[in-house]
């Protein structure tokens, strides 16, 4: 019975959210944290396949393609001064610069 009611409560808190100012705050506050945890899980994640990873595992998982191997080392060894590519609306991809050396 209590946690029908602790659900009940959670659904109109969160139900609530849009109504009042706190709803604003709320959604700020949560948007920021999370964004914080994805950029923190993300660099984790790399660390892991780059750094943690042995060459064996490596090989057997992205030497079987070319293509593999090149998004492997595109991920773990960035070129220093690369762009960042942004991320366009909707449509037709523009056609991406890249610097010759």
């Amino acid at each position: 019975m209590k946690q029908i009611i602790a659900a009940a409560g959670l659904l109109l808190f969160l139900g609530g959210c849009g109504i009042s100012s706190y709803g604003d705050f709320a959604r700020v506050f949560i948007g920021t944290k999370s964004a914080k945890m994805a950029d923190t899980t993300l660099s984790n994640s790399i660390w892991g396949v780059c750094q943690a990873t042995s060459m064996g595992a490596v090989m057997r998982r992205f030497g079987r393609s070319r293509t593999a191997m090149d998004a492997y080392v595109a991920l773990c060894y960035p070129k220093p001064n690369a762009p960042i590519i942004p991320i366009s609306p909707p449509g037709p991809a523009p056609a991406a610069v890249i610097p010759t050396p």
